[in-house]
């Protein structure tokens, strides 16, 4: 909804392909650090909307578990270009 994409749009595509390019070595820094059993649960990243847009969003992760197996649970705002 953030980003104007329809669940069809969306299902079955890298999601490397929604982010910008200069954003991707910030993104590959928290994934590491996750992978590597750091206890890291945010990041911001520009995003690019439907309609061809920059979108900077900011991304909270929480594992948990669901059924016995792990689920990732995100909760994603948009930032405001203006911050005060």
């Amino acid at each position: 909804e953030l980003l104007g994409y329809e669940e069809v749009d969306i299902v079955g595509k890298n999601f490397l392909s929604l982010i910008i390019p200069k954003d991707y070595s910030n993104l590959q820094k928290y994934f590491l650090n996750r992978l590597n059993g750091r206890s890291v649960s945010s990041y911001e990243a520009t995003f690019r909307s439907k309609d061809d847009k920059k979108v900077r969003l900011h991304v909270d992760l929480k594992s948990t578990n669901l059924n016995g197996k792990t689920a990732h649970i995100a909760i994603v705002k948009k930032i405001d270009e203006k911050k005060e």
